[in-house]
């Protein structure tokens, strides 16, 4: 949570086709109605044997948002 938004990392496709490649995203959604508020693609999906989900929670500190992809890129 920050402020009036849920803050989350998930898999988005890059395009409409039939299998897309995977981009780690952080995703704010509004409080009050679910609605994206804003989007910021942060690196390419990790593929590995053990599961190709987030390896960081988003985390605030004051008027900054830092996530980490599975990659290990790190967007601010």
């Amino acid at each position: 949570m920050w402020g009036d938004q849920v803050i989350l990392t998930t898999a988005v496709p890059k395009d409409a086709s039939a299998e897309p490649e995977l981009e780690w995203t952080v995703l704010a959604y509004s409080r009050a109605d679910g609605a994206v508020k804003w989007s910021a693609p942060i690196g390419e999906r990790l593929k590995n044997g053990w599961g190709d989900g987030p390896r960081s929670t988003p985390t605030i500190d004051g008027d900054r948002l830092y996530a980490l992809s599975g990659r290990g890129s790190l967007a601010c």
